[in-house]
């Protein structure tokens, strides 16, 4: 934009937009019922985190309505599918689904997130959210600043492993007609 004035046109988005995938890795959505998820009151922001919010409810009695700001565990990051609206007026560009838009949180996924933090972002160092407004800042595992939640890792490029058990603690018994 040059004094307001569209001075060009790309075929393909920028790399790193926020709220895009950032990868083709799996990517998970988190589960909502018949009527749910929707932005709050406030409109909800691609690119940060969201929390759901029992301020209205869906069709299974569950939370419906998603918010950029609460309390404990997040229910997943907002991704951009070219769902927010340009609602300010003579405004070029806008990342916020108005209130009330049906909206998708991803539970799960490799995303790119813009560093609300003062710090470098480095391999290993966990995403917060922060409870105030869903915004993402990067610290080392186990650290977060105040008023942060934890929700992912920047892992590098390496495999992951690990162990499970799986413990009978009672046996069951069914019985059909």
């Amino acid at each position: 934009m040059a004094n307001g004035v569209q001075s060009s046109v790309t075929t393909q988005p920028a790399v790193g937009v926020v709220g895009d995938f950032a990868t083709a890795n799996p990517r998970f959505s988190q589960l909502a019922g018949p009527g749910a998820i929707v932005a709050g009151q406030s409109g909800l922001l691609i690119g940060r985190f969201a929390w759901l919010s029992y301020s209205q409810i869906d069709g299974d009695g569950a939370p419906a309505a998603a918010n950029n700001f609460g309390t404990g565990p997040v229910a997943g990051f907002v991704g951009r599918a070219q769902q927010g609206l340009i609602t300010t007026y003579l405004t070029a560009f806008g990342m916020l689904i108005p209130a009330g838009f049906q909206a998708t949180l991803f539970s799960g996924g490799d995303f790119w997130a813009l560093n609300a933090g003062a710090s470098a972002v480095q391999v290993g160092m966990k995403a917060y959210a922060a409870f105030a407004d869903g915004s993402v800042t990067f610290a080392a595992s186990g650290a977060p600043t105040t008023g942060q939640a934890t929700t992912s890792a920047i892992a590098a490029g390496t495999a992951a492993t690990g162990t499970g058990t799986i413990a009978i603690t009672s046996a069951a018994t069914a019985t059909h007609p």
